[in-house]
């Protein structure tokens, strides 16, 4: 794939991930950390959304590893997770990641690092960027999105400077359930969707895109990324997982379209309803909404994804 994304433009981005309870997650910031290198991303910072210091430990040592200390990276400290999520993640202790990830950087471990509060940190990266420039992929919950908005002059500074909020959610058109990232954190999630004043781009795909086999393959048996697929696959050889989140990044980019693998719905508007965790989709008013398929078959698109994956190490 070398080669295909040049002459695009450069994204600026910022990367909101649970980056705990699904390995995406971390091939997904390495699909972006790709993307930096190629061009076609600058990565303004990560916000890790869940309420616990260890996913923005993971997060700075694959940063770190990746050649990044700039990268601006934050934690929520202050809005607890909901009682879904946190049994959700009680059920899975073995498969997190992001302790390993930083116990193999110490200096990323949560006693030497303080990461940015998180809200902080989307306020100080917003208005230090142009107007209109920046676009933000939530790849987990919106905890701290809609907090962003709540706060005074919040709306009014996501309408001034981003140009695109990118969720990750199975919000298919014409209705069903979103799924986990909107199911976890549903009052945050209705209140974005409802709130948000820029367009949003609902991403959907890749539940049938397997992605994780050739990293065994490709990299050295260190790689933090490969340590995070082990981890959350039980050590399974070949492990594969959905790619979900490494393809909101690549449609936060400008990638995926551009390169042929997915296209966008007509312009309208989702509703999501938490109490009863489902969506709709109504006529257009205000901020477009657009909903994202895939356009590949899922093999194509699956070694698309993986060479930026494997790309970075």
């Amino acid at each position: 794939q070398t080669g295909i994304t040049d002459g695009y433009l450069m994204e600026t981005i910022i990367l909101d991930t649970d980056f705990e309870t699904d390995c995406d997650d971390a091939g997904a910031l390495c699909v972006l950390h790709a993307l930096a290198r190629r061009g076609n991303a600058a990565i303004a910072g990560v916000i890790a959304s869940v309420h616990s210091p260890w996913p923005a430990a993971g997060v700075r040592a694959l940063n770190l590893r990746l050649g990044r200390p700039d990268i601006p990276v934050g934690c929520n400290f202050d809005y607890p997770d909901s009682g879904r999520y946190r049994q959700h993640r009680e059920r899975m202790p073995d498969r997190l990641y992001h302790r390993a990830m930083a116990e193999a950087v110490p200096e990323a471990l949560p006693d030497r690092f303080r990461p940015e509060e998180g809200v902080a940190l989307y306020r100080r990266l917003l208005e230090q960027a142009e107007d209109g420039s920046v676009t933000i992929c939530a790849i987990g919950l919106l905890t701290l999105l809609a907090e962003l908005l709540r706060q005074p002059g919040g709306r009014e500074l996501v309408a001034r400077k981003v140009k695109l909020l990118v969720s990750m959610a199975n919000g298919v058109r014409p209705e069903g359930r979103p799924g986990f990232n909107w199911e976890m954190a549903p009052e945050a999630a209705a209140f974005v969707t409802a709130e948000w004043p820029t367009p949003i781009l609902v991403s959907p795909i890749g539940g049938d895109v397997l992605t994780g086999a050739e990293l065994a393959r490709r990299v050295a048996a260190d790689n933090l990324e490969l340590l995070a697929y082990r981890k959350f696959g039980g050590g399974t050889p070949g492990f594969r997982r959905s790619s979900w989140d490494q393809l909101a990044v690549l449609a936060a980019a400008d990638v995926l379209e551009r390169s042929g693998f997915a296209a966008r719905s007509e312009p309208g508007r989702i509703v999501f309803d938490p109490a009863g965790c489902s969506h709709r989709w109504t006529e257009p008013h205000g901020a477009p909404h657009w909903c994202l398929s895939l356009t590949r078959s899922p093999d194509e698109s699956a070694a698309f994804v993986e060479s930026f994956m494997a790309e970075v190490w």
